[in-house]
């Protein structure tokens, strides 16, 4: 995979993460969720959260064993790192009302899980860390904790979090991609064994997928009608390809590219003036 998107691309299924099985492209259409998102930390992320709508919503309270019923907030936030930032990040996705979140590049080391939060807000932190690189997590509002059924902690830059929502499972990915700078082959392998993961769960599951890909998806949608919904931003480079080679493979949407902003709204990191968008929520075209 190298050169220019032009001369590399691949179809999905000859991509090194493609789907053995034929694949059926579905009709274009916005899929099931709204996406918000707020800036919260100066000159770096912004957090964007999935808001589902009737056509695949849950409810816990109302009908506990039909998910269709209730409403489920997850967001996606690169947060730079954790260090003296728990009560803030756990602060923030209290304001949203989030149930799930999920951080990348959280920088702590090594693995475990706590609590963060004030009383009343609390969530529970799942980790996992490599030498104060990288890092990925995800928070878990109190109300679910108890139900959470699996943690897989692949590595420093992907994690699992499976969680009974009535009779049915909810599966919340949090990925990190290999930054600029990494090998194309380093970014192939990390594409690689997420397709890996979601191949795992069960079809008649529930997944979201929240994460900084490192990656442009560009404007429109260009052969990936169905995945990207034609309201993304700026130009796709390869990661971005690659990101999409991956949905189509997956059968998954990118979410953010679904929704008409503002171009400043849609914008997920700023650096010395440069704007893009890098953070991506996916799930499956099913929803």
């Amino acid at each position: 995979m190298k050169g220019t998107t032009k001369l590399w691309r691949r179809t999905a299924q000859s991509a090194t993460w493609g789907s053995p099985l034929p694949l059926v492209k579905t009709q274009s259409g916005e899929p099931g969720g709204a996406v918000d998102r707020g800036g919260l930390v100066p000159q770096r992320r912004d957090v964007f959260e999935v808001a589902p709508s009737h056509n695949r919503v849950y409810d816990e309270h109302k009908r506990p064993d039909n998910p269709r019923g209730c409403r489920l907030r997850v967001g996606s936030w690169n947060v730079g790192t954790m260090s003296r930032r728990d009560g803030e990040v756990a602060d923030m996705a209290s304001r949203r009302c989030l149930d799930f979140c999920c951080l990348q590049e959280t920088r702590w080391r090594g693995e475990g899980n706590k609590w963060l939060g004030a009383k009343g807000k609390r969530y529970k932190f799942f980790w996992k860390g490599k030498d104060g690189l990288a890092g990925v997590g995800v928070l878990v509002a109190e109300k679910w904790v108890e139900r959470v059924i699996e943690v897989k902690k692949m590595s420093e830059r992907m994690m699992l979090l499976r969680v009974s929502i009535g009779a049915n499972i909810l599966n919340v990915i949090s990925g990190y991609a290999p930054q600029v700078g990494c090998s194309i082959e380093d970014k192939e392998a990390f594409l690689l064994a997420l397709s890996r993961l979601v191949d795992e769960i069960g079809q008649e599951e529930f997944l979201v997928i929240g994460g900084d890909m490192n990656g442009h998806v560009g404007t429109k949608a260009a052969g990936y009608e169905g995945v990207h919904g034609g309201k993304g931003y700026g130009l796709r480079n390869t990661e971005g390809e690659m990101l999409l080679e991956f949905a189509d493979a997956m059968k998954l949407v990118v979410l953010n590219t679904w929704f008409t902003k503002d171009k400043s709204k849609k914008v997920t990191y700023e650096s010395g003036g440069n704007k893009s968008v890098v953070d991506y929520m996916c799930n499956s075209t099913s929803y």
